[in-house]
């Protein structure tokens, strides 16, 4: 594997659509991120497979907040 692709593999996503690529190819089987947009901002929750919903707040925008659902979904952070 060449040295760009692999570093290609932890670019950080610049569009909404590279943000979703990317939750969608590493997202855990069988939980779900669901993006709430509403008059003046946005909330992300994410949703087990027993359906139990946690608030993402990553601290820096929907990208974070996108992110923050995938490491809670691989075990990377915690819920609480």
């Amino acid at each position: 594997m060449a040295i760009n692709a692999k570093f290609d593999r932890y670019k950080i996503p610049q569009t909404l659509d590279e943000v979703i690529e990317r939750a969608a190819e590493h997202l855990k089987e069988g939980w779900n991120l669901i993006i709430n947009i509403e008059k003046e901002g946005c909330v992300v929750t994410l949703q087990d497979p027993d359906m139990t919903e946690f608030s993402c707040d990553g601290g820096d925008g929907i990208r974070s907040d996108i992110n923050e659902g995938i490491c809670i979904s691989n075990g990377f952070t915690s819920t609480d």
